[in-house]
């Protein structure tokens, strides 16, 4: 199936148990920058038009190529995409989250239009290698941070994302 995104690429799936899929990943916006979509396609692999604008939505990040690799149901029936952000060409910026309703519209009250960028904020750029969803509804990221100094060798890191899961996430994997 061919989303028509220019410059695309997906990287997350998620099988729907009525039917059909969500797919997520990364675009070219044409301005030297990229967006976030998400994509909920029917059963014979046809945008679901009741969804987005015809069948994909998109957030434009202000930095970085965003490469989701989890799709989560929120508790307000909404998806959470989660994933590492990276320079176009090269090393980690951090990680993304983006939120959309059940209709696919970027929640513009959660972040920037729908999104956020995490890092550690002290000019070492923290590499997502894995998001997962806990069964508590709570993500973890493993990945790697550069050893601060002149020897910025990568080390083993593993990041707890702090929100109130109890309002954003469903109970974990309950099977949406």
């Amino acid at each position: 199936m061919q989303l028509g995104l220019s410059e695309g690429e997906a990287s997350a799936l998620r099988p729907l148990p009525a039917g059909g899929m969500l797919v997520a990943g990364a675009y070219a916006t044409g301005s030297g920058a990229y967006a976030l979509f998400l994509a909920r396609r029917l059963d014979d692999g046809s945008p679901d038009t009741g969804f987005g604008t015809d069948g994909i939505a998109t957030i434009p990040l202000a930095q970085g190529y965003p490469e989701p690799s989890l799709i989560a149901p929120t508790r307000e029936d909404g998806w959470l995409v989660a994933g590492r952000l990276t320079e176009p060409y090269g090393g980690g910026l951090g990680v993304v989250l983006a939120r959309f309703d059940a209709q696919g519209h970027p929640q513009a009250d959660f972040g920037d239009g729908g999104a956020v960028i995490i890092d550690i904020g002290d000019g070492r750029h923290f590499s997502a290698g894995r998001v997962v969803l806990q069964p508590d509804g709570k993500l973890v990221v493993a990945g790697s941070l550069p050893n601060p100094g002149p020897d910025t060798t990568p080390h083993f890191a593993v990041m707890r994302i702090l929100a109130d899961h109890e309002t954003v996430f469903a109970d974990g994997f309950d099977g949406r």
